[in-house]
Order: structure tokens, then C-alpha cells, then sequence
């Protein structure tokens, strides 16, 4: 009796180690506010995959170090500064970092009632840019404002861009969007047009990590648009599992979020490696 009892206790402690039962292992992903969206949607498809939010890149690769995600989602700016210990990084290099695959973090575009960067400009309305005023993108839409002849976007969170788009206190609203995630999808159902910018973005400096490319349709039945896209990757510690490695990439594959690496950018030789390893 002591030993049938002994070994149910046994087997009930290894049910309960992950990945043992059947059951799938819980990972986490880091990101700061660049990518965050991208690696929410990235979570939704990978199993268990929890989302945790840090103040920038940095702290977020931190948090990889100290075990407390297994992936990180980072800009191509970022991912240099990381491995070569430039700007934010004052010198502290992360030399263990693997790249598993590039991503899409993000498309700036204007969303708009009118039909035309023309007609936004006649309805001399309020722009506002979802997000803070320190972020890359934000430049891009002061950038487009002065173009328009428009006053300075309002930086705005996405609860506040809906509500003053649908009861017409602003014109626009502009900010990096992915396809079909629910702020641009319930501006389309408020009569909102992604608006095609490539004439305005070929005359202007993009932000680092920013190139002007092909997007994905953002609406359904909408047009592919060319616009600034925001590039990034997935990035873990090389001493994670290669078979965790190939989960990430598998749950990758498929989403419109992953994208071919960023045009004209040289990825670090210490990350290139890892992305052939799990094609």
C-alpha cells in the first residue's frame, strides 16, 4: 500500500513539471513600447505566451538576462545598440542575444475621413498621434503636419483617438498600426481610410529602424499601401532550448508580423547566425 501510494505521488509531481502530462510550457515576452503591440500578437499565437511590458529595450533585454522571459521583442536600432553597446546601452553589450526571425513592429500611416492627404489638408481639422511625444514615430507625423500646413499632432492614448475620431473633434489620426489590430479596425468602422503617404515619405528622413516598403493590407478589402514600416526581431539567449527556439519561430510564421529584414540594414554579425538555425 506504502509503495502503490509512493509512486501516485510520484507521478502526480511529474504531471506537474512543465511539459510533462501533454501539457505546453508558459513563456514570456519582453518589449518595450516599440514593440510591444508586435509581441502581443505574437503571444496570442505562441502557447502560454504572456506579454510583459518594460519602460525600453533595455529594460526589457534586462529582464532576459535575469531569466525572467524567454523572448524579447526589439527595434533593428535597438537589437545593434544591444550587441555593439551604443546610446541607451552606455557601453553594457548583450553578447549572448540570438536572433530567431525579423518582425514587423509597426506602419505609420494617417487614418482619415477624407480620401487624400489633399482633402485631410482642406478640413484644416485636429491631428492627433496615437502614443507619446518622445517616440520615433511622432517626428513623422509633426513631420506630416507641416507638410499639410496643420497644427502640431496631439499625442493621444488609442481610448482617446477613437473617441475623438467618432465624434469628429479630430480630422486624422496617425500612428504605427499592424494589420488588423483593433485600433485601426474600429477606425475603418468609423469611416476611417488609411491614407497613402509615399510621396510625403520619400522626402523625408525615417527614423532608425524605419524604411519605406510595401505594407500589408491593413483593412480587410483594403489596398497595400507603400509606408514607413517600423522593423524589428525576436531575440532570446542563446542558452535557451533550440527546440523552444523553433516553437517561437513556428508560432511566427504565418502572422503578417513577420517580415523580411529591415532594406539597406546590416544585421550584427553576433545575431545573424540564429535565424538560419530555425528557417
Amino acid at each position: 500500500m506504502k509503495k502503490a501510494l509512493a509512486l501516485l505521488v510520484l507521478a502526480f509531481a511529474l504531471l506537474s513539471l512543465p511539459g510533462c502530462g501533454g501539457g505546453e510550457r508558459s513563456y514570456a515576452l519582453a518589449a518595450g513600447p516599440e514593440g510591444l503591440a508586435a509581441a502581443r500578437v505574437l503571444g496570442d499565437t505562441l502557447a502560454g505566451g504572456a506579454v510583459v511590458r518594460a519602460a525600453s529595450s533595455k529594460a526589457a533585454l534586462q529582464q532576459l538576462a535575469m531569466g525572467s522571459c524567454e523572448f524579447v521583442v526589439v527595434t533593428e536600432a535597438q537589437l545593434r545598440d544591444a550587441v555593439t553597446g551604443g546610446n541607451e546601452f552606455l557601453g553594457d553589450s548583450y553578447l549572448d542575444l540570438q536572433r530567431i526571425d525579423s518582425m514587423l513592429l509597426g506602419v505609420f500611416l494617417p487614418v482619415s475621413k477624407a480620401r487624400s492627404l489633399d482633402e485631410m489638408a482642406f478640413l484644416r481639422g485636429r491631428v492627433v498621434y496615437i502614443g507619446q511625444k518622445g517616440d520615433q514615430a511622432f517626428a513623422l507625423a509633426e513631420a506630416l503636419c507641416l507638410e499639410l500646413a496643420l497644427d502640431e499632432p496631439l499625442a493621444v492614448s488609442a481610448e482617446e483617438a477613437l473617441h475623438g475620431f467618432e465624434s469628429g473633434e479630430w480630422s486624422a489620426v496617425t500612428g504605427l498600426f499592424l494589420p488588423g489590430d483593433e485600433t485601426i479596425t474600429k477606425l475603418g468602422e468609423l469611416g476611417g481610410n488609411p491614407l497613402s503617404i509615399t510621396a510625403f515619405a520619400e522626402g523625408v528622413a525615417l527614423p532608425p529602424s524605419m524604411a519605406l516598403a510595401d505594407a500589408p493590407a491593413m483593412l480587410e478589402g483594403m489596398e497595400a499601401l507603400r509606408a514607413p514600416l517600423l522593423y524589428g526581431a525576436l531575440v532570446c539567449d542563446q542558452s535557451l532550448p533550440q527546440a523552444d527556439r523553433k516553437k517561437a519561430a513556428a508560432a511566427l510564421t504565418g502572422l503578417p508580423i513577420r517580415s523580411q529584414q529591415m532594406p539597406s540594414y546590416i544585421v550584427p554579425e553576433e545575431t545573424r547566425q540564429e535565424t538560419a538555425k530555425t528557417d
